[in-house]
């Protein structure tokens, strides 16, 4: 998703939210947290039904969905604007800053041309924090 902008791809390239085989409830809610700031929020690939996790995990997802459906119209907008400009709604740092070495990686991303998104993809770690590049 967030080298679809970098290569001219269509600005609603996604990623199947919760991947192609059912995790660990902490990879459910990586997966969530990096779907609820990008093109198209689904949860797509394998059996990914927040109800069938514990209690926890349900409250952190529905979370992050209450959010996701809060900035709809941020959303809505930066739809508008993409349609127009083809500037992607989830671009990698360097469409933005291109003279910084730094803003040339997936790990982090600017949604919405305003919001800076760093996930934390690595399951194998459980890291629970991680550096990030600010502009």
């Amino acid at each position: 998703m967030v080298d679809s902008g970098v290569h001219g791809f269509k600005p609603y390239v996604h990623s199947d939210c919760g991947g192609d085989y059912r995790g660990s409830a902490g990879d459910l809610l990586r997966w969530t947290s990096h779907c609820t700031f990008g093109t198209i929020l689904r949860f797509h690939g394998a059996d990914h039904r927040s109800w069938t996790y514990d209690d926890a995990t349900v409250a952190t997802v529905k979370s992050y969905l209450a959010m996701r459906y809060a900035l709809l119209p941020s959303l809505i907008a930066g739809g508008a604007e993409t349609s127009s400009s083809g500037f992607p709604l989830a671009a990698r740092s360097d469409l933005l800053w291109p003279t910084y070495p730094e803003a040339r990686t997936n790990e982090q991303y600017v949604w919405l041309n305003d919001t800076l998104i760093a996930p934390i993809w690595d399951s194998k770690t459980n890291l629970t924090s991680r550096s990030v590049w600010i502009p």
